[in-house]
Parts: structure tokens; C-alpha cells; sequence
């Protein structure tokens, strides 16, 4: 380290030229990255539960991925609201099936016209009047990027361009595999003895939908609504006291695409677009991963520039000078920019843990800037009395490897959680990871180069030197007092501290104890959030989530056989039964629905054969002359894709799930649901059939055990990672036992808290202890190091204890009140996992300081345990003693 140390102090230069050029390379990094709080990001990816599921959608479709919106008015039964709704579902059916002619011929119209100096909106409109779809998306794009500006100039031409564009390449993918609507849905009709798929609305010779306009077409449209039994609570709502319909369904299935923020922001603009014509209330896994993603992104633009002020207020705080603001705070940039450019150059997503990464630098960067600067303070006296760049070297040394120290232990810490099988936790363990060895580059090298070139100063800060009768003397702050306090505490009363934190130790056990695990995604949001409020138009449609139950008859084309379409309809009637409203089951949805309706068609629409039919030849009969769009050639007729295999084998019943009226389902509850869905299943289904569920609350079960089992062996590794290098550090293998007790202080009074106050274990709060052991080992690397530095100088326990406290504890307090002051801004988002890892991170801080500058001064006084090196020469030592490499010999 001296050696690196003397490198940056002759070359000061080159050194900021490179932390400079590496800045601006790895920035531009930072507009490649992505949101992406999708639960899929989270599991992994050899997991069984999701290869299976993964295998489903590409046989069945992405069937849990949905999007399901409730549109109603003060009236339904109007013109004007059957031409707003079929307006809106035309826009949408621009990202369902892609027309290159059609959209290269848009954009082309679109270059001509803005082809001059400024246009106005009114020309853009008015020159696409004959193309009301296009027209509607400029307008949409044009309100969204210039709001209420009439006139657009070079700036806003261009960016309407790049939106058009943007919009081109989306509708390119044909991300909307289904539209399902009452204007899009068809029913079954048997005339002529043959069965096929009509409209219930009808096409003009243009492709134009014919829609009812007088109160006769509307009560005919309404006769067909009612006609399905199926279609009830999925294409039209009722009024629960009139049996009114008041509104109708609108259902979207996205195909499985790793762009599925970007398709539901599109679509959430589409339907609100609508706002004032139609009230559009749209619910769905898609639609609350586009509001997580909205939350990370206003959280991060919002809350880490107000957590940079409030780190920059404490430095002022403790260093009062110019360059003791502007040094740190330029590390902690700096630091930022580095790991969230690398992230964005390696694609790796942000989530809803990584989002917490660029407060983590600020964490992290404060504290070695802190204690580099707050040496240099201390020394700055000696250091005017020499050659500066001497002085620095001597100054800057000792705290240098200290500095590298924690940010080894540190590193490890976090490192550790690479081995968590859920990959989003992994993905932080490794770029946090990376982080720390960024934040410690480049405070030990950016701050001694530039102090190297900047003009000595006599301005110390909180150090300012007053002459009175010729010698030094310093103002007192509440700093001092705090350590003076916690000196007398450790060494007067060291026995009593233990106790007393022994005891909140054990009540915090306790509180461990009532812990609950949830992966739930709902129960990330307010009651009065949107998707918390939304939930009640949803259930109106069975709900926004649902279990996929594949039964397996055994052969080839056993859907066919009445008996198994039978016991298929056993199942799904079991599942609505009135015992089983603990089951959150509102419908049943498989292939039985289609074959009963064949029947009813083939028996004149008598509601009677609304039934199986009990001919096995009836059944293959009425597959055979069904007829119906193959748009994929796979065998299987485009309606029957999402409730079949290929080989008329399988059968999907996907059981849509509602939830209690002034609640969610939490992760628990769905375990019991499935637990006793799999029992009965058990039970009843004969042979040879067979059963397996699947879908999105499965995998949210399975992760909620990776987070469980990820927590314990990550946490475990972290602790002894720490325990080992500090005891290879140090040559004393009591040093690496007491390093750990205030660090598990801390970790048991975090989760303590969270099993008190009923906050529940999930991928955001998962990485609490490894933020714990990664930062709190900084504070006890920084006390033992300073402690035996001191002690190696023959002072007694009591005399080192105040003389450590005096120089590492005021850092330590600075950098912790750093810490808890920033992270407490979190507290104001509007997102709870930003909110509680705001509360629980300040906590935790709050609790390694108190360790560090009390815990373990105390434990080292009560037990007497010796830090000092160990004087065996066993060959263990000689090749694992790694001190040797920084100077502690």
C-alpha cells in the first residue's frame, strides 16, 4: 500500500487523468440500463418449478402474464362509448399484428412534414386525419413529451421522431400475443352442420367493425353477451343487486419477452389516453411491474440527490473546509457512476435490490473518504511542518491500510451473497462487491493526488486551531463529548454494557423468531396505492393472478374422451364450490368450456346441452369440423392454443384468483391454497390421469424458500468469511471472535425489529445483513487496527481504549451519521421496500456504531482478551498470515 501510496503522490497527474478518463468511459454505460422487477429476474434460472413453468408457456402461452382492465362509463350503452372502445382496442391491435408497408409509409408522411424550421400540432394532426390510429399515437406522444405546446420547433421535431421511432421498433415485435374484448371475443355457432368461431361483432368489407348504435342493436349485442355462460365476469361485469352489466372486460396476453416494461408503459399511456371518454381501470402482474419500475426510477432521480445533500451537509459538519466537502463528495460520484455504468455495459438490469446500489456507494465512499480526510486532519499540523508530499505519505499510510482492510473484509462480505441461489440477490452480492473495490480505489487515490496538487491550508475544520499563550488548542464538539461518554462507559462499566446488550440481544431473538418470508409483490405497495385501490374493479373479472393446473390423461388425444373432459369439469367445479371460498377461486377456465358450448351450437343453442357430450366419436367429431385459424401450424385451432397440447394430450384449467374483499393474498396463504388444491387432487384424480400446478403463485412460493435458505447460508458464509480474514489479518484468532460480536449484535436487533413490528422477509429486506457485515465490518476494522496500533506501543487496555476512541471514533460517528441521515431520506418514497430499507438500513447503521464504539471496547475490557499478534512460528502462520502484505509487522 506505502508503494501505491508514493506512486500516487509523485504522479498526481496522470492519476486524476485516469480516474477521469475511466469516469467518462464507463458513464456512458449509464443510459444502457434497464428496469426490471419482474419475478423472474429473482428466481433461478435451474430451478425446477421454473424450468416447468418456462416449458408451459411455450406450450400453452404466456397465460400468466395478463393484463386485464375493467371499462365502464356513466352509461355503456351508448355510441359514443362502443366507438371510444373500439378506437382504443384498434390502437392496441397495431402491437398485436405488425404492417411494415403500413408503419414505414407513417414515418415517411412524418419526415416530409417536418422536414422544416418548427411545425404546428394542428398541421401534424391534420395531415394524418385520414389515418385516425396514427393520428391518436401522435397526439398521445405529443401530450406526453410537450404537454400543451402548440408549436414544436427543431428540438421537439426531433423528438417526436425518435418517439415515432421508438414506437415503430415495438410494434415491430408484436408483443400482444391476445386481445380479448366483447368487440375482439367470438363465440361457437353450429348452422350447417359445421362448427366455427364467429364474431361477435361483426366486419364491414374494409375490416371495420359494425358496432350497434340504436337501442335495438344494443340489446341484440347484449342477447349474445349473455348467450356464453362463459363470457360472464370475463367479458361483461354486472351490478351484484341489478344484475345490470355496467362494464366490460378487456383482457391482453403478452407474449414471454424480456421487454415487458416497455410494452406495458405503452399500453398503460394507450388505455389512459382514454381517460375522459371511457374510464379505464387496468390491473396485472405487467401492470404492477410497470408501476415498481415507475417508483425505482422516481426514487432514484428524487431521493439520491437529497441523500448526496445530506452526506455533503455532514461533511461540512465534521471538516468545514472546501476540499473536506468537495473531495468526498467527488468520490462518492465518481464511485456511483463507475459500478452503474459497468452494470449498464454488462446488461445487467436494475431491480428492486439493485436499486439500492448507488446509496450503497454513497455508504460506502463516505466512509473511507471520511477517514482518509479525517487523518489528514489530525495530522495536518506535522504534516505543514515538512515536505508536503511527505507528510501526506506519512499521514495517509497507516489510515490507508486500514482503509484497504475494510474494504477487503468488506468485499468479501458481499461477495458472499454471490453464493444465494436467488439471482437478483446474487447479481448485488457481486456489483456491490465490485463497488466497495471501486469506492476504495478511488478514495486512495483521487484524495491524496488531488491534496498533493492543492495549495496547503492551516483550515482544519473542526479541527481550527486557536493560538493562545502559544500552544494549540481545540474547540470541543458534541463529537467529543459522545466519545468521552462511551470511553467511560467501556472502561468503567464495560460488564454493564455487556449485560444490557446481551439483553437486547436476546429479546431481539425473540422477535427472529416471528419472522414471516413473503415474495408477494402486492404487499409492496400502500393501501392507497393504485394497485392496492385498482383491486376491487379487478375482481369484478376474477382477478389480475391465477394457478395453472395441467392434468395428463395419459395418451395421446385423451382429451377427446368424455370421461376425462368430465373429470376436468369435476375439478374445476370443486375449485368454485362455496366450501372452498378459502380458496380465492373465482373461475375455472379449460377446454370443457369449448366443448360444452360445441354442444349447445350443434343442439340449436339449446341451453340443456350445455354439457359433455357422453360419445367419445361425438367429441373427436365435433374437434373435426371445427373451423378455425392454425396461425402457427402447430395442430392446434389459435382458441384452443392456451388450454391444450399438441397431442390433445394435456389439458390446461387455469384457475383465475381473486382475494379477500379488504386484502391480498400473502405469500402464506397461497401455500395453503395450493397445499389443499394438491391434496384433493391427490385424492380424487384416478388413474391414469395426473396433475401438476404451476404458475405464478408457485414460483412465488419457491422464491420465497430461496430467500429463506439464501439468507441463512449467505449469511453464515459472510460471518465466517469476515471471521477468517480478520483472524489471518490480525494472527490472533480471538480478534477475528470479537469482530463478530458486533456485527451479529447488529444483524439480530435488525431482524429483531422486523420480527417485532411484523415486517416480513423478502428480496428487498434479504440483503439487510449483507449490508450489515459489509459496512459494520468498516467500523470494528477500523477500531481493532487503531486499537492494536495503539496497544503495540505499551499503553494500558484503559488508556488505549480512550486514545482509540479519541482517533477512529469520531470518524466512525461521522460516518455513521452520514450513513443513518441519508438513508433515512428513503423513508419518504412513496414505494414500502424503498421506505423499510430506508428504516432498517439507519437502524442497523446506528446498531454497528454503537458495537464498534461501545460493544467492543467493552468486551475487550470484561474478558481481557489480547489482540496482539501470535508469536507462534507454526508454518500455518508463516503461509497464511496475510498481514505481512500490509505493513503489520
Amino acid at each position: 500500500m506505502d508503494r501505491y501510496l508514493r506512486f500516487v503522490l509523485k504522479y498526481p497527474v496522470p492519476v486524476l487523468a485516469a480516474i477521469i478518463t475511466i469516469t467518462i468511459g464507463l458513464g456512458f454505460g449509464i443510459p444502457r440500463l434497464k428496469f426490471d422487477n419482474s419475478i423472474e429476474v429473482m428466481m433461478p434460472k435451474e430451478d425446477r418449478e421454473y424450468i416447468y413453468y418456462k416449458k408451459i408457456i411455450e406450450t400453452y402461452g404466456n397465460i400468466g402474464k395478463f393484463i386485464v382492465a375493467n371499462t365502464t362509463a356513466d352509461s355503456v350503452w351508448t355510441p359514443r362509448f362502443f366507438a371510444a372502445l373500439d378506437n382504443m382496442i384498434t390502437d392496441l391491435e397495431e402491437y398485436k399484428s405488425f404492417d411494415a408497408t403500413r408503419e414505414q409509409a407513417r414515418l415517411k408522411k412524418l419526415d416530409a412534414l417536418l422536414a422544416g424550421k418548427e411545425v404546428t400540432r394542428k398541421q401534424i394532426l391534420g395531415r394524418f386525419s385520414d389515418d385516425p390510429p396514427f393520428q391518436r399515437t401522435l397526439a398521445r406522444a405529443m401530450d406526453r413529451l410537450f404537454g400543451n405546446a402548440d408549436t414544436l420547433g427543431q428540438w421537439g421535431m426531433r423528438s417526436l421522431r425518435r418517439d415515432m421511432a421508438r414506437s415503430y421498433r415495438l410494434k415491430k415485435k408484436e408483443l400482444i400475443d391476445v386481445i380479448l374484448s366483447p368487440l375482439t371475443a367470438k363465440d361457437i355457432s353450429g348452422k350447417d352442420d359445421t362448427l366455427s368461431a364467429v364474431d361477435l361483432v361483426e366486419k364491414d368489407d374494409d375490416d371495420r367493425r359494425i358496432l350497434p348504435k340504436s337501442d335495438k342493436d344494443f340489446a341484440a349485442f347484449e342477447k349474445k353477451l349473455r348467450h356464453n355462460p362463459s363470457f360472464k365476469a370475463a367479458l361483461y361485469a354486472e351490478d351484484p343487486a341489478t344484475g345490470k352489466i355496467t362494464g366490460f372486460g378487456l383482457h391482453l396476453r403478452l407474449k414471454d419477452t424480456k421487454d415487458m416494461g416497455e410494452i406495458s408503459d405503452e399500453i398503460w399511456r394507450l388505455l389512459k389516453s382514454y381517460d375522459g371518454q371511457l374510464s379505464v381501470t387496468p390491473h396485472g402482474i405487467p401492470i404492477v411491474t410497470k408501476f415498481m419500475n415507475d417508483y425505482m426510477m422516481h426514487d432514484l432521480k428524487t431521493f439520491l440527490p437529497l441523500v448526496l445533500l445530506v452526506v455533503i451537509i455532514v461533511f461540512f459538519l465534521n471538516f468545514r473546509t472546501p476540499r473536506g466537502v468537495l473531495l468526498p463528495f467527488a468520490t462518492l460520484v465518481i464511485a456511483d457512476i463507475w459500478i452503474m455504468g459497468l452494470m449498464g455495459f454488462l446488461n445487467i438490469k436494475l431491480n428492486m435490490i439493485s436499486t439500492s446500489l448507488p446509496t450503497l456507494m454513497v455508504a460506502v465512499g463516505s466512509s473511507y473518504s471520511i477517514h482518509i480526510l479525517n487523518q489528514y486532519y489530525i495530522d495536518l499540523t506535522t504534516i505543514m511542518k515538512i515536505e508536503k508530499r511527505e507528510g501526506l505519505r506519512r499521514s495517509i499510510a497507516h489510515i490507508s491500510v486500514t482503509v484497504l482492510l475494510a474494504g477487503i473484509t468488506t468485499f468479501f462480505g458481499f461477495l458472499s451473497l454471490a453464493t444465494n441461489q436467488v439471482t437478483g440477490i446474487r447479481e448485488w452480492g457481486i456489483t456491490s462487491a465490485i463497488g466497495v473495490l471501486f469506492a476504495v480505489v478511488i478514495a486512495t487515490s483521487l484524495i491524496p493526488a488531488m491534496l498533493a496538487l492543492l495549495p496547503q491550508s492551516a483550515l482544519s475544520g473542526r479541527f481550527i486551531l486557536t493560538r493562545t499563550g502559544g500552544k494549540d488548542s481545540r474547540r470541543e464538539t458534541w463529537i467529543d463529548r459522545a466519545v468521552r461518554l462511551f470511553s467511560k462507559l467501556a472502561v468503567n462499566h464495560s460488564r454493564a454494557v455487556v449485560a444490557v446488550f446481551a439483553a437486547i440481544a436476546v429479546i431481539s431473538l425473540i422477535g427472529v423468531s416471528m419472522i414471516k418470508v413473503e415474495t408477494s409483490v402486492l404487499t409492496y405497495f400502500k393501501k392507497d396505492d393504485y394497485i392496492r385501490s385498482s383491486i376491487p374493479e379487478i375482481r369484478k373479472y376474477g382477478g389480475a393472478m391465477g394457478m395453472n393446473i395441467l392434468v395428463d390423461s395419459g395418451q395421446r388425444d385423451g382429451i377427446k374422451d368424455p370421461a376425462f373432459l368430465r373429470e376436468l369439469d369435476r375439478i374445476s367445479e370443486w375449485l368454485r364450490l362455496e366450501k372452498n371460498r378459502d380458496l380465492y377461486v373465482s373461475r375455472a377456465d379449460s377446454i370443457t368450456n369449448i366443448v360444452k358450448t360445441m354442444n349447445r351450437a350443434m343442439h340449436n343453442d339449446d341451453p340443456a346441452y350445455y354439457r359433455i357430450p357422453d360419445s367419445a366419436t361425438t367429441i373427436r367429431e365435433y374437434f373435426e369440423i371445427f373451423s378455425g385459424n392454425d396461425s402457427d401450424f402447430d395442430g392446434r385451432i389459435d382458441e384452443f392454443e392456451s388450454l391444450l397440447d399438441e397431442d390433445y394430450r394435456t389439458a390446461m384449467i387455469f384457475a383465475k384468483m381473486t382475494s379477500p374483499m379488504d386484502n391480498f393474498l400473502y405469500t402464506s396463504d397461497l401455500q395453503v391454497i395450493l397445499d389443499k388444491v394438491e391434496s384433493h387432487l391427490r385424492k380424487t384424480v384416478p388413474k391414469p390421469y395426473s396433475t401438476r400446478i404451476t404458475g405464478d403463485p408457485r414460483i412465488i412460493i419457491a422464491l420465497s424458500s430461496y430467500v429463506v435458505k439464501g439468507q441463512l447460508l449467505s449469511l453464515l458464509f459472510s460471518l465466517m468469511v469476515v471471521l477468517i480474514i480478520v483472524i489471518l489479518l490480525f494472527k490472533n484468532w480471538k480478534a477475528g471472535l470479537v469482530s463478530v460480536i458486533p456485527i451479529g449484535f447488529a444483524v439480530t436487533v435488525s431482524f429483531g425489529i422486523m420480527g417485532w413490528f411484523g415486517i416480513r422477509l423478502d428480496s428487498a429486506t434479504a440483503i439487510i445483513a449483507g449490508i450489515t457485515i459489509g459496512i459494520g465490518i468498516d467500523d470494528t476494522i477500523h477500531f481493532l487496527n487503531t486499537f492494536r496500533h495503539f496497544r503495540e506501543r505499551r499503553l494500558s487496555v484503559d488508556e488505549t481504549i480512550r486514545k482509540t476512541l479519541s482517533i477512529s471514533g469520531k470518524a466512525i460517528i461521522y460516518t455513521s451519521l452520514a450513513l443513518v441521515m441519508g438513508f433515512s431520506i428513503l423513508v419518504l418514497s412513496n414505494f414500502k421496500p424503498i421506505i423499510l430499507f430506508g428504516m432498517l438500513v439507519s437502524i442497523t447503521m446506528t446498531a454497528t456504531t454503537l458495537g464498534a464504539l461501545l460493544i467492543l471496547p467493552s468486551v475487550i475490557k470484561a474478558t481481557g482478551v489480547s489482540l496482539e499478534k501470535s508469536k507462534s512460528k507454526s508454518k500455518f502462520w508463516k503461509y497464511f498470515y496475510i498481514g505481512r502484505f500490509f505493513n503489520f509487522d
